[in-house]
């Protein structure tokens, strides 16, 4: 078994240059950030790097 990469909130939101309240909000209305749907363990979110690279090589992220 294989485990996932994955970036906290707080990771995400600086590598993407947002504040991570908004990953949160974008997150608590939609279910998704930017198209990025996060896994959830307990209360965090944490997001899957393959996902965010795609995202920031300008890629469809579904």
């Amino acid at each position: 078994m294989e485990l996932q990469k994955v970036l906290t909130t707080q990771e995400f939101a600086d590598t993407l240059k947002c504040s991570p309240k908004t990953v949160r909000k974008n997150y608590c209305i939609t279910g998704v950030c930017y198209g990025i749907k996060p896994l959830k363990v307990g209360a965090r979110l944490l997001w899957p790097t393959s996902e965010v690279a795609k995202l920031l090589n300008g890629e469809v992220v579904a």
